[in-house]
């Protein structure tokens, strides 16, 4: 009674005390462990399985189940793993050890582990299809990373790489192809090997074939410094979305990046007139403060603050860049 209401000390009392009895049983221990565990006494809860153990040894499979668990409540995942390794020998389609094998494995970011276990997560229906394509799709995210970091093995050189990891791409499945999650993560990954042009194609070729509002929104924010090509292809996915913000978001910052000041202006009006957004505010203001249009600036800047509620002080600002006063 004292552990269903959870009184964890009084049960622990109880139990400890009964445990010698007659009609004692390996449950005494097991929930006399778990109260331990709950008052944060991790020696002694230990204590408990282990005369658990020396108690009841044909209780092994249960003792064991337990100390997983609450070995993986206190965050010991290492220790976890070890105990469930060792219980999955004469348990291999046990439901609650593979499930929990599971999350102690994402937990420890243990790919390789999680992708030989996914057969049995999937036979023995511990996962449903939704968490089996999310587990599939991390495990191709961490795969290609890998392939990115092996950069730093002097015996491969960037070119080298990069060509291995535009090669696990192009066998990749179409739904990791046109997913802008796992775009973006692979464009980034190339964008750091400095594969610029190749980091770009990935993104065009997925909006092309499954459009994203999300991607073309990152796409824009990627810095491909000088790129009429970049600009010719987001501007011909405005033929179809004219009336897209985020699209003209986007095409307001690749003509930022392009120097052309002028249209960029216009993107950024326009992406303001259908869907005002923060960041558009911000950066037009800021256009048009090199621009020399400063009434206008001051407006936009404005409408940021009130926008994100927030009023900034004014502050004294260094002098405009001549570059910048010159343009």
């Amino acid at each position: 009674m004292y552990f269903a209401r959870r009184n964890w000390q009084s049960s622990y009392k109880l139990l400890t005390k009964g445990s010698g009895d007659s009609d004692a049983s390996v449950v005494n221990q097991l929930a006399a462990a778990y109260a331990a565990y709950e008052l944060g006494d991790k020696e002694l809860w230990m204590q408990c399985l282990d005369k658990a153990l020396q108690d009841y040894p044909s209780a092994r499979s249960t003792i064991n189940s337990l100390k997983a668990q609450l070995l993986f409540k206190s965050n010991q995942l290492e220790k976890c793993l070890v105990v469930l390794e060792q219980m999955k020998t004469n348990s291999l389609n046990d439901t609650s050890l593979l499930s929990l094998l599971k999350d102690v494995v994402i937990k420890l970011e243990d790919w390789d582990r999680l992708r030989s276990l996914l057969p049995a997560l999937e036979k023995n229906s511990i996962i449903d299809r939704d968490e089996k394509e999310r587990i599939e799709k991390r495990l191709f995210m961490e795969e290609l990373y890998s392939h990115s970091q092996e950069v730093n093995d002097s015996s491969k050189t960037q070119k080298i790489v990069i060509k291995a990891l535009i090669k696990r791409w192009n066998k990749a499945p179409r739904k990791f192809k046109v997913d802008g999650k796992v775009v973006w993560h692979y464009s980034e990954l190339l964008t750091r090997l400095n594969a610029n042009q190749e980091a770009d194609l990935a993104i065009e070729s997925a909006l092309t074939k499954s459009w994203s509002d999300e991607l073309v929104g990152l796409y824009g924010e990627q810095n491909y410094g000088i790129s009429p090509q970049q600009l010719m292809n987001a501007e011909s996915w405005l033929k179809e979305r004219p009336a897209n913000a985020t699209l003209l978001l986007a095409l307001g910052r690749i003509c930022m990046r392009n120097e052309l000041w002028g249209k960029a202006k216009g993107y950024y009006l326009s992406s303001i007139k259908i869907a005002a957004t923060a960041d558009a505010y911000l950066e037009l203001s800021r256009l048009l403060k090199y621009l020399g249009e400063e009434e206008g600036s001051e407006k936009y800047l404005q409408e940021y603050r009130e926008l994100i509620g927030k009023h900034f002080p004014k502050l004294p600002l260094p002098p405009e860049p001549a570059a910048a006063q010159s343009n």
